[in-house]
């Protein structure tokens, strides 16, 4: 009789050579193993004692001869009803005593009753990887007796082997790339990444769910930064391999913050910023503080390496961070120190000296202001009764005679000082004159 365990292809485990002892001699003896059920051993019952074995990962079959009971090789089905099968495995091994020469009867358990003497087939499952067991069987008569039990057959799992390789490379910033050599087992239908966290413990972080998608993109990493992984291969059933070999990345730096950073001081209504180029920026970012708060705004993006900031207030004094970004998008360093620049302020006010009512001329006149930005001067004058408003350019001198005045009538007059660039200074303290 040929079976699938009799290929030349199957592997064949020879008995280990522990013997199970029944405890006693006789034609029936009453068991109290600790089994799920109480049998009644009958010594006339046949006993197992060919089982050919093989092993899996996580599962091992059995297969044996039906036993021979009369002369003509006819199993008298009236005598043997089937199989009863026991495990021990290395757990309860270790809760019981064991012998120098047998396996304690404690430390099996059983697993199955087989209800067909025509049944020579016994397949286990959910067994533990990489792990030893053993199996006892014994022949199965009528009310609930059993022959004694076969030699006790140690079986050791097998297990997945782990995946040759794991390249790892930082093409990207915060990002690395791994890629798996594909296993050589079709049984794998999965790959299980682990990455090492801070406290020196595996996590895992992903799942690639075919045995040929061998590509896995860890983001949001930290710049500049060691991380380590390692792989497992899954099985259809999940039985988990042995771990690859652990591999080491860096992801890449980002830019170094700009160097050589200016910002003016002293621009007539505009703040000019300048940098040196670093060749490895696609751009440059441009981030102001307007209000002075510490909280920055995009200001603008560019190329180059000047930024002209135009505004619309004399004196205004703002801070500026600059960082080159690289092909990816990713933000370099900022500046250890923002750059301050501020605009040119309003040039000195005059102040009045004199003023007189001089016949039909009223007349005002001031100093020159200490600052010496002074180019020209412009003169304010407002009438009180009719609240009309005057405005006189272009003045040299430091003095005015208003001839066009109205008897009766008050005039307020006050003076602003203009540089070479046009900025006006705030108007002088005013004075009030009034021809009689």
């Amino acid at each position: 009789m040929r079976y699938w365990i009799l290929n030349t292809f199957w592997s064949v485990f020879i008995c280990s050579g522990f013997f199970v002892c029944s405890g006693c001699a006789g034609f029936l003896h009453k068991f109290n193993e600790k089994f799920g059920e109480k049998f009644i051993e009958n010594e006339n019952l046949p006993r197992l004692s060919d089982v050919k074995i093989l092993s899996d990962v996580s599962s091992v079959a059995f297969e044996w001869d039906m036993p021979k009971v009369d002369e003509n090789n006819v199993l008298q089905t009236a005598d043997i009803q089937g199989y009863v099968i026991y495990r021990a495995d290395e757990d309860s091994l270790k809760k019981a005593t064991v012998s120098k020469n047998s396996l304690p009867l404690n430390a099996f358990t059983q697993i199955a009753k087989l209800t067909n003497p025509l049944i020579t087939h016994f397949y286990d499952s959910n067994l533990k990887p990489k792990s030893t067991y053993y199996y006892m069987f014994a022949t199965l008569g009528e009310k609930k007796t059993i022959s004694k039990k076969s030699k006790a057959f140690r079986v050791q799992t097998s297990f997945i082997d782990a995946v040759e390789e794991v390249f790892v490379s930082n093409t990207k910033p915060r990002t690395l790339k791994l890629v798996i050599t594909p296993h050589s087992n079709p049984s794998v239908r999965s790959y299980i990444i682990e990455r090492q966290n801070k406290d020196g413990k595996f996590v895992v972080i992903g799942e690639l769910k075919d045995r040929l998608h061998i590509e896995f993109f860890d983001v949001g990493l930290e710049d500049a930064t060691n991380y380590t992984y390692r792989v497992f291969a899954k099985d259809f059933l999940g039985n988990i391999s042995e771990p690859s070999a652990e591999i080491n990345a860096r992801t890449i730096e980002i830019l170094d913050s700009i160097e050589n950073a200016s910002a003016s001081n002293g621009l007539p209504l505009k703040i000019e910023l300048n940098w040196e180029q670093n060749p490895k920026a696609k751009h440059y970012k441009i981030s102001v503080d307007s209000e002075n708060d510490g909280r920055y705004k995009l200001l603008a993006t560019t190329t180059d390496t000047s930024f002209t900031h135009t505004l619309t207030e004399h004196g205004k004094t703002l801070r500026y961070q600059i960082v080159a970004v690289d092909s990816f998008g990713i933000d370099g360093q900022m500046l250890k120190n923002p750059l301050i620049g501020s605009t040119l302020s309003r040039p000195e006010s005059p102040k009045i000296t004199a003023h007189r009512v001089q016949g039909n001329q009223l007349i005002i006149e001031w100093s020159i202001p200490s600052d010496g930005r002074t180019k020209k001067y412009a003169i304010y004058r407002k009438e009180l009764q009719t609240n009309r408003s005057n405005r006189y350019n272009n003045i040299k001198s430091q003095i005015f005679i208003d001839k066009e005045t109205k008897r009766g009538v008050s005039y307020v007059y006050s003076v602003a000082s203009i540089d070479e660039f046009g900025i006006e200074s705030l108007q002088s303290a005013a004075v009030t004159l009034k021809r009689d």
